[in-house]
């Protein structure tokens, strides 16, 4: 759009939440890899990105990030929901600038631990005492000011007067992954995301369909998006919320069955899964697209309870969607080597077997 002249500028920066997912894969990457080399030469983004935090994102003070959506010709959302009717009100009005969205603020807790750890590794320990306070304040506020306490879950944002947004919205599925929720509000957002008037049996909704705003064909109002599914299936993992993630990964899992090459599409429309019928495809959906791609490695991840451990790779737990009995992940590199792990169920277990191993890499197997 910026070389076609379609907006006014370039390059062009719409998204709210991309410094902190900058910080969050980084920190993940280093965890799977140990790559001081790497981190090293990270070392001046990563604290320019930790500035940006503050100078930059939080544009009041309040230790939020918010977005302004003011510059002329650009967008008016600016997180994942960039649409311009993405973040709307219980009335299906839209929210006005400036927006602290509730996941870009759970990003940012995500963001701060693992700022803290990296700064560790890079010897800034004062740093890295600074953004674990700071981690600790933004944990507490945010459950203040985000919880909506007559229903028990996470509202969409904050709008431009501080109020809270108490629209149900898979947003606050989000959240869990980054561990800013204490575990029983954890509980309370899952049962809430797979209710039935979120859970469409293909996949969690964007929006619930008791808001004023739903339509199962808009783009971000009430469809299916894998790349949401999948970042909320990793924070039922997170949770050990298993039977959840287990019916979440299956409906997925099932809903790619029925497109072509099994590819999961960028969205699908958000209709309830009847008997003999097949997701509803979204007309004007990217097919391939990247999230939906990636989405297929993050689902499994979570399914098989993968994690970096130092000198190698902890499978905790693993489970696999209803349908697939086995499972191959072949290569899979950590630390300094890879591995090679076998997944099949029996019974009600999913059973790990180690295949091949190179380099100095271990693999530690819990079920």
């Amino acid at each position: 759009m910026a070389n076609c002249g379609e907006i006014l500028h370039t390059p062009y920066y719409g998204s709210v939440d991309s410094t902190l997912w900058f910080i969050i894969v980084l920190g993940d990457f280093i965890s799977w890899t140990n790559d001081l080399s790497l981190l090293e030469e990270m070392r001046e983004p990563l604290l320019k990105a930790l500035a940006w935090c503050t100078d930059y994102g939080d544009i009041d003070g309040d230790g939020y990030i918010e977005y302004a959506g003011h510059v002329s010709g650009g967008l008016v959302h600016q997180g994942w929901k960039d649409s311009w009717d993405g973040v709307p009100d219980p009335e299906g009005e839209q929210v006005k600038p400036p927006v602290a969205l509730v996941e870009v603020q759970a990003y940012l807790y995500g963001a701060y631990r693992r700022a803290v750890r990296l700064l560790k590794l890079l010897g800034e320990k004062e740093a890295a005492q600074v953004y674990a306070e700071k981690a600790r304040v933004l944990r507490e506020n945010f459950r203040r000011d985000f919880w909506v306490k007559e229903g028990g879950y996470l509202g969409v944002a904050l709008d431009g007067a501080k109020r809270l947004v108490p629209t149900v919205a898979s947003n606050m599925g989000h959240a869990l992954f980054t561990g800013i929720l204490p575990p029983q509000a954890a509980k309370q957002v899952a049962y809430m995301l797979l209710a039935p008037d979120m859970f469409s049996r293909w996949g969690i909704r964007t929006l619930s369909r008791r808001e004023a705003a739903y339509n199962p064909m808009s783009y971000h109002n009430g469809s299916v998006w894998p790349h949401d599914n999948a970042i909320i299936a990793a924070g039922f993992r997170y949770c050990g919320l298993l039977a959840e993630l287990e019916g979440l990964a299956s409906a997925i899992f099932e809903a790619a069955l029925q497109f072509p090459y099994y590819r999961l599409p960028e969205v699908f429309c958000g209709f309830d899964r009847r008997p003999f019928t097949a997701p509803v495809r979204y007309p004007v959906a990217c097919k391939p697209q990247a999230w939906a791609a990636g989405s297929v490695f993050h689902l499994l991840r979570a399914c098989l309870g993968m994690e970096a451990v130092p000198g190698g790779v902890a499978i905790r737990k693993p489970l696999l969607p209803a349908g697939v009995q086995r499972l191959r992940v072949k290569g899979l590199k950590v630390s300094a080597g890879e591995v090679t792990i076998d997944f099949e169920k029996r019974g009600d277990l999913v059973v790990c077997i180690p295949v091949e191993r190179k380099g100095d890499v271990r693999a530690l197997i819990e079920t």
